[in-house]
């Protein structure tokens, strides 16, 4: 029985990736072949049971490796950007830049509360739609409430986050 396939240099061609699903293989291979006896050992199926967790964790590392290098770029926040400047220069921040973060604050909370409309406005039509079934209807009014409970949270943040712009002038 052949534990290594016939296209390994292909399968290894793919980078880390490659060597991450070869070495899952041979643990499935391994695995299989130690089932296959009458006799198991306890020590080799503990042996083998470790090399598939590390073969399983390199392949988390080959598929989470591309997206590390995006999540250690600094992304920069034009508000913060701009705090800093003002506080180096000692000068106040402008005021037409806060007016503007504001109206960007306005124009997404504005947009989720478009998405939360369009939620609620589902939700209603099914309780109109199920009248009779008072077990479906107790789940729809509470998602009712949550969606009630969502918009009360966002015009909150809203006005905080507002006041705190407004604070820098």
């Amino acid at each position: 029985m052949r534990m290594v396939p016939d296209n390994v240099f292909e399968i290894l061609e793919q980078g880390f990736i490659g060597l991450a699903f070869l070495l899952a293989f041979l643990a499935y291979k391994l695995l299989s072949a130690e089932q296959k006896k009458e006799k198991s050992s306890s020590e080799r199926l503990e042996l083998i049971s470790n090399f598939m967790k590390f073969s399983l964790v390199l392949c988390v590392m080959a598929i989470g490796s591309p997206h590390i290098p995006a999540l250690l770029e600094e992304k920069t926040n034009p508000l913060m950007e701009h705090m800093l400047e003002s506080a180096k220069n000692r000068t106040p921040m402008d005021k037409g830049f806060i007016e503007k973060q504001i109206e960007m604050l306005i124009a997404g909370h504005e947009s989720r509360l478009k998405e939360l409309s369009q939620q609620r406005l589902s939700v209603e039509q099914k309780v109109t739609a199920t009248a009779h079934d008072s077990s479906d209807k107790y789940g729809y009014n509470r998602s009712l409430s949550r969606i009630e409970q969502y918009v009360r949270q966002e015009n909150r943040e809203l006005d905080r986050k507002i006041r705190d712009l407004r604070s820098m002038l």
